[in-house]
């Protein structure tokens, strides 16, 4: 992680793979989702950081929405952020996408592969398995 936050601070955009990067605009556009950002990098960047790592890569005005709240203070998992999100927005349905299952049982969670992260046929599926017109909770990393 220490490794990871040097490079951040020099070029945060080299930490997205573009490739994978295209799935997530991808599955965002064709089904008019918004994104929450709920990777560990928003302990590092804001949502303006996000964007512009986003618009790096060709992604200009990616709908960036909101990064969840920070609840390890408190003893909480991502999970427990997630519900709060959902809990003090207005959502119709969701899908979280991470290759990291710290959420709660009966979350919309997709994982991604582990070591390809969110691949072509993850995209695929994630299509497949949900209804049009939901958010996009999405760790990056």
């Amino acid at each position: 992680m220490q490794r990871a936050l040097e490079i951040f601070k020099q070029s945060p955009e080299l930490l997205i793979d573009k490739k994978l990067l295209g799935h997530v605009k991808e599955l965002s556009s064709s089904l008019d989702a918004s994104i929450v950002i709920t990777s560990k990098w928003r302990f590092f960047c804001g949502k303006e950081d996000f964007i512009r790592m986003f618009d790096f890569h060709g992604w200009s005005n990616a709908p960036i929405i909101d990064l969840t709240k920070d609840l390890r203070s408190e003893g909480k998992c991502r999970g427990d952020e997630v519900q709060l999100w959902l809990d003090t927005h207005s959502v119709n349905d969701y899908v979280i996408i991470d290759d990291i299952d710290d959420f709660h049982r009966g979350q919309n969670f997709f994982k991604a592969h582990i070591n390809y992260g969110f691949t072509k046929e993850c995209l695929n599926q994630v299509v497949n398995m949900m209804p049009s017109d939901y958010a996009i909770l999405a760790s990056l990393q």
